[in-house]
């Protein structure tokens, strides 16, 4: 979250894995880079009965989450330049 922006979050997914989660009983996204491994600790923290979802990001994507609007992030594609 930069100084300039308070309540925003920007993450960006290149082309390696990033995995996605949202619930909006709890009015969040989580991600880490092994889906599994995300997947394992919501089910250790919420059991079997769970809402969270995958939310799917495709590679070179830039997202932008909003406090007020967390389900909803702004989405840039990213093009990379050869060095």
């Amino acid at each position: 979250m930069a100084e300039e922006a308070p309540g925003r979050v920007v993450v960006l997914k290149g082309n390696m894995p990033l995995e996605f989660r949202y619930s909006r009983k709890h009015r969040a996204v989580a991600y880490a880079s092994d889906g599994r491994l995300l997947d394992g600790a919501i089910e250790a923290g919420c059991g079997s009965g769970h809402d969270w979802r995958p939310m799917v990001v495709r590679p070179t994507t830039m997202l932008v989450f909003r406090r007020e609007e967390v389900f909803q992030p702004e989405a840039y594609r990213l093009r990379f330049a050869a060095a």
